[in-house]
């Protein structure tokens, strides 16, 4: 039987200030705990984070306190560093809150386009540990998905998808180089159209000569593009 576990609020005054980061470490250090078999516990602690559900999300943003030390926040206090977004808005290194309920989830992508199921880094109970499984929007029947909701963190790092790159003169080429988009005029619809022409998975390449490279993700509304040799996230 799956529980859910609330955490008590942490008495005393916890910081709110939002350290940066991107969501591909957000997303890689959600990985790292599921690849250790990191398991669910309210008294542990695993580089600095308490194994419970907002814990492990805590531990997913690199939330720090005073000082740089580790925080976890708890599901009464997490959404002072979000901001509550819309469900359409969902982007990879997100949250679904339900402080009532007492359980945070980590969103990863959609399964589908008409946003009914989505993969997510689910840290539940004991009996569970942390799963990373596809999850009916917005939880599981029976466990109160009504009241869960969608949160930013507010240390999300947004960058420029084309910054760098000469706008009057841009390449975009998508699957193995045999479908090119070629220059474009408007660089913005010509990556748009070579987003849907490879959606479902596929390669796309941005740059002024076509050398930078990305992948598009399973679910194909985001891509991840490296035009400057640092990753970004771009979602059309």
């Amino acid at each position: 039987m799956r529980r859910l576990f609330l955490i008590p609020a942490i008495l005393g005054l916890v910081s709110s200030a939002a350290q940066s980061i991107t969501r591909e470490d957000v997303m890689a250090r959600a990985q790292n705990w599921v690849d250790r078999g990191i398991e669910y516990s309210q008294s542990l602690y695993t580089d600095g984070y308490r194994q419970d559900c907002s814990g492990f999300v805590s531990f997913c943003w690199a939330t720090t306190g005073g000082g740089g030390s580790p925080i976890s926040y708890t599901t009464q206090t997490i959404a002072g560093v979000c901001t509550q977004i819309g469900k359409d808005d969902l982007q990879p290194g997100d949250a679904l809150l339900n402080p009532g309920a007492g359980h945070v989830l980590l969103f990863q992508s959609w399964t589908d386009d008409q946003h009914t199921h989505y993969w997510a880094y689910d840290m539940a109970n004991p009996d569970l540990d942390l799963k990373h499984w596809i999850i009916p929007y917005a939880y599981w029947s029976g466990y109160d998905p009504g009241g869960y909701r969608p949160y930013r963190y507010n240390g999300i790092t947004v960058v420029d998808p084309c910054a760098g790159l000469d706008l009057n003169n841009l390449y975009v080429q998508f699957g193995a180089g045999s479908n090119d988009c070629g220059t474009a005029a408007n660089p913005l619809n010509s990556l748009q159209t070579a987003i849907t022409k490879v959606n479902g998975g596929g390669t796309i390449n941005i740059g002024n000569s076509g050398s930078a490279g990305g992948t598009l993700n399973p679910n194909g509304k985001t891509v991840t593009l490296k035009p400057t040799g640092g990753a970004i996230t771009l979602s059309p």
